[in-house]
């Protein structure tokens, strides 16, 4: 999963103009987050300098409150697993989905 977050992070990244170097900062925080075993709520706040609105994108994914978010990576509710998983999930479906006709 953290590949396909790589992957992830890398188009939405670019697709907001961060360039390459913003890129392999953003991929740098992802490797962080897998290290640390826990999502926390500074790695959030440094991916939102590549991918503007993440913080809020993650907390209408999993239908909290940006507070509620916030407490929950400062209490260590959101391990690396599920984090990485929600965040690459909440990225795509929010920036890099196609939109179907229905």
């Amino acid at each position: 999963m953290v590949t396909e977050l790589i992957n992830t992070i890398e188009k939405a990244a670019l697709l907001f103009g961060s360039g390459r170097s913003g890129v392999d900062r953003a991929i740098a925080v992802i490797r962080q987050i897998n290290q640390k075993g826990r999502l926390k709520h500074e790695d959030l706040l440094q991916l939102s300098n590549y991918v503007p609105g993440v913080y809020l994108t993650l907390a209408a994914h999993l239908e909290i409150s940006p507070t509620e978010l916030r407490e929950r990576m400062q209490g260590g509710l959101l391990t690396a697993e599920v984090g990485i998983t929600e965040l690459n999930n909440a990225i795509y479906n929010r920036y890099l989905a196609t939109p179907t006709n229905g």
